[in-house]
């Protein structure tokens, strides 16, 4: 592995690390059955229960019924050469983008925030967000959020 990738792996665990305990809405150090249901909605993803005990199953080395930091970076790094970044940035903007317009504007942002990723959030604080990124035009484009997701604000 060169450096770049090595680089490159630590900056996906970091970034994986944050997203985990997002979801660990109880702060245990594990994601149980609901909490993962959560996070993969928000990456456009609508399993059914016996999928979601699959997938535990699957990770779930001690068998706790959990999954453990260690278990979910183990997946992450064992999927890492599978998957299709953009494709997933597509469906994530498209959550957003509800109305399929191509564009995402304060609407969308305010019900993933608030109906999704359950941050309660005023409809400015929607609008304030999108102007981060947009300056005063009030709405994403594509390219945009793809930048965004890829290099951050």
């Amino acid at each position: 592995m060169s450096v770049s990738e090595f680089d490159e792996v630590n900056q996906g665990l970091r970034e994986l690390k944050e997203v985990f305990d997002y979801f660990d809405k109880d702060r245990s150090g594990e994601i149980d059955s609901s909490e993962l249901v959560q996070l993969l909605s928000c990456l456009g993803e609508n399993p059914v229960e016996e999928e979601i005990q699959d997938m535990i199953d699957a990770m779930d080395e001690d068998k706790n019924g959990k999954i453990s930091w260690a278990e979910f970076s183990k997946e992450f790094i064992r999927r890492r050469g599978k998957r299709d970044i953009d494709k997933e940035i597509q469906t994530l903007f498209g959550m957003f983008d509800r109305d399929e317009t191509q564009i995402i504007t304060k609407e969308g942002v305010y019900y993933m925030m608030n109906n999704v990723l359950k941050e309660k959030i005023t409809m400015q604080d929607a609008d304030d967000m999108i102007r981060v990124v947009s300056g005063s035009r009030g709405y994403i484009t594509f390219e945009e959020f793809k930048k965004l997701m890829k290099d951050g604000i």
